[in-house]
């Protein structure tokens, strides 16, 4: 994960060669964007609702700026400006799903029930992190999929 310092030279570096944000990949007409983050990537039956499907999410939410903001692939660690039109591009910042459904502790808001405390307690490995406590700034980079292990 890189650092505020190095997301920042990133960005300043960006500027200076007019780097654009999705540049490089090719241009689509932009499915909508969803509460988990995520641009739609596939359609559910029967009536085609664009969805996603690693978070089973349909909710269409408001596409939020992403200005100075810079994605990062979760397989190499790739920086790239932050775009809708990168691949697998989901948004983390201010608002997103990981800002708000997500505790600092890094676990989902579920996991803090008193039914999985206590599932967590019975198991022998307690939790340490006992209150959900989410990080209304959401993360400072967004992530996507550079291809760097292929595409099959």
């Amino acid at each position: 994960m890189p650092t505020p310092e190095q997301v920042a030279e990133f960005l300043a570096d960006a500027k200076a060669k007019g780097i654009k944000p999705g540049a490089g990949w090719r241009k689509v007409d932009l499915p909508p964007t969803l509460k988990c983050g995520c641009t739609a990537s596939a359609v559910r039956p029967p009536d085609n609702t664009p969805s996603c499907p690693i978070h089973d999410c349909t909710e269409q939410v408001e596409r939020p700026d992403l200005t100075d903001r810079v994605a990062i692939c979760s397989n190499c660690g790739k920086m790239a400006l932050s775009a809708f039109g990168l691949p697998f591009f989901e948004y983390r910042g201010p608002g997103s799903r990981e800002a708000t459904e997500m505790c600092r502790c890094g676990s989902l808001a579920n996991a803090h029930t008193p039914e999985a405390l206590a599932k967590a307690e019975a198991s022998g490995y307690p939790r340490t992190c006992k209150e959900f406590r989410p990080n209304p700034k959401g993360r400072l980079t967004d992530s996507y999929y550079c291809g760097c292990c292929g595409w099959d």
